[in-house]
């Protein structure tokens, strides 16, 4: 069909689709919506492959608040995120215990971060996470940083993995180099060792 042509099926699907969204309360929704959705969507051998499993969303909401109940404000990072249903949960603990200030927004933005290596999970963790900060996106000062990385999290590019390297009491501690490994890792690992050496033990 002819980029033209198409034009009138696009409008009428999205029509169909907004009103169908008109129907959800966003501000109220407590779960990964979005889930279902991407699981129909991705070919079931494709996800078997990539090792893609679900976690129930009663089930990521409890792991996330024994993860984070000593230290809400502590930094979040998860490697497989498929739809993002820890993302969901995790964004909903924070403003639940930070409030739903611009202040929480810039911690989330800056403290959440997720990667898939799976391009249409990006998409739809992408939206989920948006999902997740309902009204707070109203208190935005600039455009949202969506954290969301297209990634191998589990085999990072070889230029990456001659990177850094922490030593403590003699042991070392080689790490992968780029960003996500310096925001998600380093820094914190940097800070930890940090504390251990300021220690009279």
């Amino acid at each position: 069909m002819a980029r033209d042509a198409a034009w009138p099926h696009a409008l009428i699907m999205s029509r169909r689709l907004l009103l169908q969204l008109a129907t959800y309360n966003l501000k109220e929704l407590s779960e990964d919506v979005l889930k279902g959705l991407y699981e129909r969507l991705v070919d079931p051998k494709d996800r078997h492959d990539l090792g893609e499993y679900y976690t129930p969303d009663w089930l990521a909401a409890k792991i996330v608040a024994e993860c984070l109940k000593e230290k809400p404000e502590a930094s979040v990072l998860d490697p497989a995120c498929g739809s993002g249903t820890f993302l969901y949960q995790t964004i909903l603990f924070k403003r639940d215990k930070l409030g739903n200030t611009s202040k929480t927004l810039k911690h989330i933005e800056g403290n959440v971060l997720v990667i898939d290596i799976h391009p249409l999970a990006g998409i739809v963790a992408k939206t989920t996470y948006l999902l997740a900060l309902g009204d707070l996106v109203e208190k935005r000062a600039k455009a949202i940083r969506i954290p969301v990385y297209l990634a191998d999290s589990i085999k990072p590019p070889e230029k990456y993995m001659a990177g850094y390297r922490a030593e403590l009491d003699g042991d070392s501690i080689n790490m992968p180099r780029g960003p996500c490994a310096r925001r998600a890792v380093l820094r914190p690992l940097s800070r930890a060792l940090l504390r251990i050496r300021s220690l009279d033990c």
